[in-house]
């Protein structure tokens, strides 16, 4: 995906908007921008981030 992207803005296939829909799929991002919308300080409030996966995921 990293080098899709990387790829995408080397040829100029797609503009700022696009960036922007990208970035903001992001749950982290989302959630660090949604708090400093509210004027949060975020070392103040940990995050924990949970993602669904099968019950054979395996990390190691």
């Amino acid at each position: 995906m990293k080098e899709a992207v990387y790829e995408g803005f080397k040829n100029e296939d797609f503009d700022n908007e696009l960036f922007r829909q990208l970035i903001s799929l992001s749950s982290l991002y989302a959630e660090v921008h949604s708090r400093k919308q509210k004027g949060e300080a975020l070392k103040d409030h940990p995050l924990t981030l949970q993602f669904p996966v099968s019950n054979r995921f395996k990390l190691f």
